[in-house]
């Protein structure tokens, strides 16, 4: 999913990835700056795509998206937009 970059002063670029980090280098995006339903299309992409193994028990897309909507809001993920790809996505902080 991509989405057009702002030049808000609330967003925050990085030029380098973190030592020790596998991030990326991006602006990052305040959740709250994206509209609803464009964030929910980012959740539900990010989740559709990572393949993680949940065991033996399977969880609906609704449950994975209100998962990763927590880790939003608790602060241990980040939306990161690249403006080289124009493509906005999650990374754990």
């Amino acid at each position: 999913m991509k989405i057009k970059n702002t030049s808000d002063a609330d967003t925050q670029r990085e030029e380098h990835a973190p030592s020790g980090s596998n991030s990326t280098p991006g602006i990052i995006i305040p959740r709250e700056k994206i509209p609803a339903e464009v964030l929910q299309k980012i959740i539900e992409s990010f989740v559709l795509e990572e393949g993680t193994d949940y065991g033996h028990v399977e969880y609906s897309l609704e449950s994975k998206v209100q998962a990763v909507i927590k880790q939003l809001e608790r602060g241990e993920l980040e939306l990161v937009f690249d403006p080289e790809s124009e493509v906005c996505s999650l990374r754990k902080r």
